[in-house]
């Protein structure tokens, strides 16, 4: 799904992208509209300041992540959670992945 400012064309526009839904319930179009009326209810109220909201999945986390971005420039101005926090919940995610194989090969080298 993609979410566009609807304000003012920027000279490089900045778009949200985020993974299709695997799901095909009746209730997730609904949602997906809903979600899309927000930011563009936001970015509205942005746009005279030159900022605009964008929502995307973190690749490596598939955590959601809320950007504030100038359009003409691309620059970042706040963004929640932050890299640090996307990087630690990464670190954390590939920790407990080992702890589990190490896990299950001990245990299918005892069984």
């Amino acid at each position: 799904m993609a979410i566009n400012s609807l304000g003012a064309p920027a000279p490089a526009p900045v778009s949200v992208v985020t993974p299709a839904p695997q799901q095909s319930a009746p209730g997730q179009a609904a949602q997906n509209r809903a979600l899309s009326q927000a930011v563009r209810t936001v970015n509205t109220s942005l746009t005279p300041q030159n900022q605009q909201l964008t929502l995307s999945l973190d690749p490596v986390t598939k955590i959601a992540v809320a950007k504030v971005v100038d359009p003409v420039s691309g620059q970042v101005l706040s963004q929640v959670p932050s890299e640090d926090v996307l990087r630690l919940a990464a670190y954390l995610e590939a920790q407990a992945s080992e702890e589990q194989a190490a896990q299950q090969a001990a245990q299918e080298t005892l069984g």
